[in-house]
């Protein structure tokens, strides 16, 4: 048995052997789209509109812009907006909700309790959720304000989250502005 298996390795061998000229094939040229998608999405820039009575601030190592926004009333009251940009999850968003509830005073919450507070953002292109957190006991915390809006995503591996803070009357007054900024976000191509 051994004796045939050598001698039909040795013939597949001098089979394989024989043919000395080489063979060329023609492979039609394939386009990677994913690669494609990838390298078009690093050239695409983040853009926002802001209403005309925000106070443009100058940018820091982790915002990509800054904002005071002035109190609607006489109130003379600041609120600070921040657009910031992490690369990947930026920890997760149960970690960063409860970065944020932490700087409110607030108790760290669970995974099921994140989902009731997640609200999704209406548009056309991203996945934008939308969480809003106060303390209602103002005097426990130790933060300069007592309410935050964030609304955030991913896009290209990197988190984006655009972020309001100040007082509960002053984001009150915001809240259809907050959310028509998310909605106006654009991630396009420069022209």
């Amino acid at each position: 048995m051994m004796v045939k298996l050598s001698l039909l390795i040795v013939f597949i061998a001098l089979l394989a052997c024989e043919r000395n000229d080489v063979m060329t094939y023609k492979v039609p040229k394939q386009t990677l789209l994913v690669a494609q998608l990838s390298q078009n999405d690093s050239l695409k820039t983040i853009n926002w509109i802001i209403p005309d009575a925000w106070i443009k601030q100058p940018d820091t190592e982790f915002r990509l812009a800054s904002y005071q926004v002035p109190a609607l009333d006489s109130s003379n009251e600041l609120g600070d907006f921040s657009i910031a940009k992490f690369p990947g999850d930026a920890g997760g968003v149960l970690a960063n909700v409860n970065r944020w509830r932490k700087q409110l005073s607030l108790d760290p919450i669970t995974v099921d309790d994140l989902v009731s507070l997640l609200v999704p953002v209406q548009h056309s292109e991203l996945s934008i959720s939308f969480i809003q957190l106060d303390n209602v006991t103002k005097q426990s915390s130790g933060s300069s304000f007592e309410a935050m809006y964030v609304g955030f995503f991913i896009a290209n591996d990197h988190s984006y989250f655009f972020k309001l803070t100040g007082s509960k009357n002053l984001l009150r007054a915001y809240y259809d502005n907050f959310i028509t900024i998310l909605r106006t976000i654009t991630y396009e191509t420069p022209k």
